[in-house]
């Protein structure tokens, strides 16, 4: 099954913060996207759960997009296909260590944390992301 949307948007998530646009730029050119080291794709943040293989991250104005492949001959990546097709597509969530934030104001004297740069891990599929702008389209 291949998955694709956005892995992170630049809009305020559910804990305040804000992920930069370009954040995991320099993160993802040192890990790639395979390998020991490479950013993985996974199910619900769990290390144990890796549903199969990033094909692309690319950075875009608004967010970074993932494009994305669930192998199926993983039985429980299987079923997470299954989920994903019965409910019409699930969400992206990232996992990252920050290495550069600010506290910025909004025009309305909110303050949120903004995530400059940081250290990518992993993408993960999950039901409920803290960013609720980072949906998935799917196609068997």
């Amino acid at each position: 099954m291949k998955i694709k949307g956005y892995a992170s948007r630049t809009s305020v998530d559910r804990v305040g913060h804000v992920v930069a646009a370009y954040a995991f730029k320099d993160s993802i050119a040192a890990r790639g996207l395979t390998g020991s080291r490479g950013v993985k794709l996974l199910y619900g943040h769990n290390s144990d759960k890796i549903l199969g293989s990033i094909a692309k991250l690319t950075h875009l104005p608004n967010g970074l997009w993932i494009e994305a492949e669930i192998d199926k001959s993983i039985s429980y990546a299987a079923d997470v296909a299954k989920a994903i097709a019965a409910s019409g597509g699930l969400s992206f969530s990232v996992s990252f260590i920050p290495s550069e934030v600010d506290l910025v104001s909004d025009k309305n004297g909110d303050e949120y944390l903004k995530i400059v740069k940081g250290d990518l891990y992993e993408v993960s599929v999950v039901p409920f992301p803290c960013n609720e702008d980072c949906e998935m389209s799917y196609e068997n």
